[in-house]
């Protein structure tokens, strides 16, 4: 995420989906994508990331709380 705060969005999302490919179950980069999608306005994918994330911890506040803000 240090990429996504500096605005290096691209980079950012080839090294979660990198992550991802490896570890599809790998919550926090799902999360992590997540944000990285919504701060750079794809927030189609962005939802996409947060619902993966409460599949795999359905309990994880910040994922549900962060998919239903970006309606």
């Amino acid at each position: 995420t240090a990429l996504s705060w500096r605005g290096k969005y691209q980079l950012a999302e080839e090294q979660f989906l990198k992550v991802l490919e490896q570890q599809p179950d790998n919550l926090e980069a799902s999360i992590g994508s997540g944000y990285n999608f919504a701060w750079n306005e794809r927030l189609d994918r962005a939802e996409e990331q947060f619902r993966k994330a409460i599949d795999l911890a359905p309990n994880n506040v910040g994922a549900q709380t962060r998919a239903l803000s970006l309606h």
